[in-house]
């Protein structure tokens, strides 16, 4: 139902890996990586899944020419789910044809969110060997539970409102430098939106694309570069010196303007008191404005200075600024 044919490996790393990976990885990292260019060849792949009635092609093309190795892939799904086999009503949970009202119908799972195919686009251009630019672009989306019924706006169709949607593009530009005696210099500078819609099952107003019928809405921008210099200055010893900055930035999603943004829970973070979610169910005393916020957070990291081939250490010092008023710092210090 999903095209995975552009994924390499997809890495489970347990335990927690905040000095490598940043503060967020308390529990654990998935490392997701994707195929990388091999040669010249090409190839097509059709797939088509009976029961979730899924039907999806992609085409990959991978070169090599005077130094300049690349890969380019593009897929897409279309998939319209197969109905629930029970559904939730005012009586709670039941079966197809015991209690269900008339006029209404069962979700159908899995299928693409509003009828908007899955989509993937992946690019990876490898200059000189010392040069990469990595680009990716992916769509998805289906309704996010079985067991619940179609949504009827008044207009006599039942819809699928209950449902999710992901966008997400990445570029990526990498730079190595290497030097004598055992040194080297790498480099890279990328820039990430996320755009993400939750649509809730209930009709709250007869325009199934207004805000006060989603759950959450909202697009993450963040610009981010790393550097890390290596040098081994005797045969038994290696060290790493390196550091990044982070620029991340919450706001309206994409194509929508700032007073459709929702966030939270259930969606209880809104621009202001003039946002389009605010109704009787979600007063302006009960919202959370936020306004435009961004949050730089520029860390410095000496990383895997190895003083022993078998005893890696690595410290970690970020200073982070949110909207609190008081800035904080955090130095992290670890064997690996």
């Amino acid at each position: 139902m999903w095209d995975l044919s552009d994924l390499r490996s997809v890495e489970i790393l347990r335990s927690p890996g905040s000095v490598t990976y940043g503060p967020g990885a308390v529990a654990g990292v998935i490392n997701v990586k994707t195929k990388e260019p091999m040669g010249s060849q090409g190839r097509a792949r059709l797939h088509f899944a009976e029961k979730e009635r899924s039907l999806g092609l992609s085409l990959a093309q991978s070169f090599q020419w005077k130094g300049v190795e690349a890969l380019s892939h593009l897929s897409m799904t279309r998939t319209k789910g197969y109905p629930a086999q029970y559904f939730l009503g005012d009586d709670g949970a039941g079966f197809v044809g015991e209690g269900q009202r008339a006029g209404e119908a069962t979700l159908d799972y899995f299928a693409d969110f509003q009828d908007i195919p899955q989509i993937k686009i992946l690019s990876d251009v490898h200059l000189e060997k010392d040069w990469r630019v990595w680009l990716r672009y992916t769509q998805q989306g289906s309704t996010w539970k079985g067991n619940e019924i179609k949504s009827d706006f008044g207009n006599g169709d039942l819809v699928n409102q209950q449902s999710i949607q992901v966008r997400q593009g990445v570029v990526a530009v990498e730079k190595e430098f290497f030097m004598e005696k055992g040194r080297h210099l790498k480099g890279s500078l990328s820039f990430d939106t996320l755009d993400t819609e939750r649509r809730r099952d209930s009709v709250r107003h007869p325009d199934p694309d207004h805000p006060q019928n989603k759950v959450s809405d909202f697009a993450e921008h963040e610009l981010f570069t790393k550097w890390v210099y290596t040098f081994s200055p005797r045969p038994w010893a290696a060290m790493a010196f390196g550091g990044e900055l982070s620029y991340e930035h919450f706001g309206a999603g994409w194509q929508d303007g700032h007073e459709q943004m929702r966030l939270g829970g259930y969606g209880q973070i809104v621009s202001n008191a003039q946002s389009d979610a605010i109704s009787t169910r979600l007063t302006a005393q009960e919202a959370t404005f936020v306004g435009m916020a961004g949050k730089p957070s520029p860390r410095r990291c000496l990383e895997k200075p190895t003083f022993a081939s078998t005893m890696p250490l690595a410290c970690c010092s970020r200073p982070v600024w949110t909207t609190a008023p008081t800035p904080k710092t955090s130095s992290l210090l670890a064997w690996l």
